[in-house]
């Protein structure tokens, strides 16, 4: 009896090594023929069934697979092998939360099993537990200084967002063996938080050792963008889209490089149709081909592509920030207005800490609303007027705004109580609620015909009024206030300012007393301007000069808002593309019914505008100052 027993296991270890031996050099078939034959001979075999159960999984037998496993497990429960290759097949078939079970069972039962508990890692992180996950790979980590655990416990990190803890795991990977994949993962990281310099060095390092890898060449281009290498980016991104045409990314990259170094919008544009003809819902190439025709003054067609983006990705601030910027530009207020609120989600918005309930437009007779000013002195200038219907449905107005509008706003009676920007805590003890001054047109439902006081709503404090009259007054010609440079801060300042020497073919114009208020760039004292600029010490001082002004010529800049709040005629100088508030094909603005808006019929072409700006100085002169 003994001898035979002995037989047996001698036979089953035969069959067995034979099956291996066979499936090892690829007949599969007989291999399966062999674990049969085992199993005939013993069962309840755990080798065998385990073998077994791998091979009819690995040629798509699943659901005899599953059955065996499932034989193996009952019989073997203990077997962390079992569960740990059960786990494996249901990943194949897509069966995450099947898979993490078994992964579990099998590193409940040997806890420095590092194969389970990455595939676990694997699983938990398909399945968005991202905290899971990285617990996972770093029990598999202790296991062992497997590298491939390691980059999954970064990458797993990184789509977390802990950005630091990533670098170090994707780092300490690369001591071990420097993986293109490895390399490039950490690349994109660095270039992720644009330190392009280094993240430069990783991804070089990946096109060195596959030429072929399109993907590399994409993210080397955008890293090379960062650092102001725009020949060398094109070329990358041009590579990209060589080795892989179906690469939507790197024509959406090429785009946005074209549009934004070059304002090659047309090329541009063509790039963006061709990485949505790739993938039709990607958001952020249907957000810049929109941008693209904004640029180009498409407004319609921007409006469309906008709202393509916004329906694939609703929470996208950037897409709802400018597309208020089209809506309000195609004169469309009340839904401009609304998506304009986006702007506070903006990274860069910098709402103040105000601890106060927000105002909403109610009557409220008896309390004090805190109105605080934000952006530039022209949006501040232009958007002040709201401040008269807020005064009608609340009781007072605490208006907080920069030290350089306090004097001018004071003087024009528009609140109730003016304080400078700063710590806003004890200055809002004294109020019931508050309210940015740029939410006021959403709350209020503005449309075009319901903007307040267009005529005018500014007045010059009256000392400095007569201290300026001296100045001004001292001539019977037409007097005319230039303004050619706006902010040089302004990121669209080159499309806004004109250059000195373009500006002055307008002083030819005779019997004109020019006066510069211009602040930052004297006029050539050959062209007998005369500069304010030196008594020019705040907004109040630049709105007594302008009140002694027959006419204020000036580029998009907060001098055009000033000059029209105060109700004094005004000519605006505006580029090819303008600001949303100019509108679009129109010589008027409802903001101020004394401004009259010279557009470039053609992008960067002042000489034509200032043209007709001369011609319709002569004519002014010559007419007694009524044109």
């Amino acid at each position: 009896m003994h001898s035979h027993s002995n037989y047996q296991v001698d036979s089953i270890q035969q069959v067995r090594r034979q099956a291996m031996e066979t499936a090892d050099q690829g007949d599969t078939q007989s291999a399966l023929q062999l674990y049969e034959q085992a199993l005939s001979i013993n069962s309840s075999d755990i080798i065998s069934l385990n073998n077994y159960a791998l091979l009819l999984g690995q040629l798509g037998h699943s659901t005899k697979a599953h059955k065996i496993f499932n034989s193996l497990t009952t019989l073997a429960p203990n077997l962390p092998e079992g569960h740990y290759n059960h786990g494996n097949l249901f990943m194949t078939e897509g069966n995450v939360q099947r898979a993490a079970n078994c992964f579990e069972l099998a590193v409940n039962l040997r806890a420095d099993y590092a194969e389970a508990w990455y595939s676990l890692g694997v699983c938990y992180r398909r399945r968005g537990l991202l905290d899971e996950a990285v617990n996972a790979f770093k029990k598999g980590t202790m296991s062992g200084e497997d590298p491939e655990n390691i980059f999954q416990l970064g990458v797993t990190l990184h789509i977390a967002g802990r950005l630091k803890e990533a670098e170090a795991a994707y780092g300490t990977a690369l001591s071990i063996v420097e993986q293109p994949l490895y390399l490039y993962n950490m690349g994109v990281l660095l270039q992720e938080q644009k330190r392009f310099i280094e993240a430069r060095d990783y991804l070089e390092k990946v096109v060195a050792l596959q030429p072929d890898n399109a993907k590399a060449y994409n993210n080397l281009g955008l890293t090379l963008d960062g650092t102001g290498c725009y020949r060398e980016a094109e070329d990358c991104f041009l590579k990209a889209v060589f080795l892989q045409p179906d690469l939507a990314e790197a024509y959406n990259n090429l785009g946005h490089m074209l549009m934004t170094r070059r304002e090659s919008f047309a090329e541009a544009e063509a790039n963006f149709k061709q990485a949505i003809k790739i993938n039709p819902e990607f958001c952020r190439a249907w957000y810049n081909l929109a941008t693209c025709r904004q640029g180009q003054n498409l407004i319609p067609e921007a409006l469309s592509a906008f709202q393509r983006a916004i329906d694939i990705e609703p929470d996208l601030v950037e897409a709802h920030w400018n597309y208020s910027h089209a809506l309000l530009v195609s004169g469309n207020f009340r839904e401009g207005f609304n998506e304009y609120l986006w702007r506070w989600r903006r990274p860069q918005a910098v709402k103040p800490d105000v601890p106060l309930p927000p105002w909403r437009g109610e009557y409220l007779p008896e309390a004090t609303v805190l109105i605080h000013t934000e952006q530039g002195a022209g949006d501040n200038i232009q958007f002040i007027r709201y401040l008269a219907i807020v005064g009608e449905r609340v009781g007072k107005i605490l208006l907080v705004c920069g030290r350089g509008l306090i004097e001018l706003f004071q003087a024009s009676g528009l609140a109730h109580a003016i304080v400078g920007q700063g710590d806003l805590t004890n200055v809002a003890k004294v109020a019931q609620c508050y309210c940015p001054l740029l939410d006021l047109p959403a709350i209020l439902s503005t449309e075009q015909n319901t903007i307040p006081a267009p005529d005018g709503y500014l007045r010059a404090p009256d000392d400095l009024r007569v201290e300026l009259a001296e100045l001004i007054n001292k001539t019977d010609k037409l007097r005319v206030g230039v303004v050619w440079q706006g902010n040089p801060k302004h990121r669209k300042d080159h499309q806004r300012s004109i250059p000195y020497q373009v500006f002055r073919k307008i002083f030819k114009a005779a019997d004109i007393g020019f006066y510069s208020l211009s602040k930052d760039t004297p006029p050539d004292s050959a062209d007998g301007i005369y500069d304010l600029a030196p008594h020019l010490k705040s907004f109040a001082h630049t709105a007594a000069a302008i009140s002694h002004l027959d006419l204020v010529v000036t580029v998009d800049t907060s001098v055009a808002h000033l000059a029209g709040a105060l109700g004094v005629k005004t000519w605006i100088l505006l580029p090819y593309v303008p600001d949303w508030r100019w509108l679009l094909d129109r010589e008027d603005t409802p903001w101020y019914s004394c401004a009259r808006l010279f557009r470039q019929s053609e992008a960067g072409n002042w000489l034509e505008v200032l043209e007709r700006v001369k011609n319709g100085l002569v004519r002014m002169a010559g007419s007694g100052r009524t044109l």
